[in-house]
């Protein structure tokens, strides 16, 4: 199963997914996205925490939207804020 390379920091959230070394897609979720955005590092944790999340369950975790009434991609919707949380 692919995995996405997720960065937490101060700045926001970063997703990294690669396919094959050949292809790579990045996402950066700025705090001002959030409702809430509180980073709190551990000790000697100055730039952020990295860890591995199954890719399917990245996919559902954030809502997605698209206009099925016309063939054409539909425009990008104005930006939810988010609220996530880890455990």
């Amino acid at each position: 199963m692919q995995e996405a390379t997720c960065v937490i920091n101060a700045n926001g959230i970063k997703f990294v997914v690669e396919q094959a070394k050949t292809l790579q897609a990045r996402v950066f979720l700025q705090t001002e996205l959030f409702d809430e955005y509180d980073y709190m590092p551990d000790q000697g944790e100055e730039d952020g925490s990295e860890f591995n999340i199954h890719f399917n369950i990245l996919l559902v975790t954030f809502p997605y939207s698209f206009d099925r009434s016309f063939a054409g991609p539909s425009p990008p919707p104005s930006p939810p804020p988010f609220s996530l949380i880890l455990c």
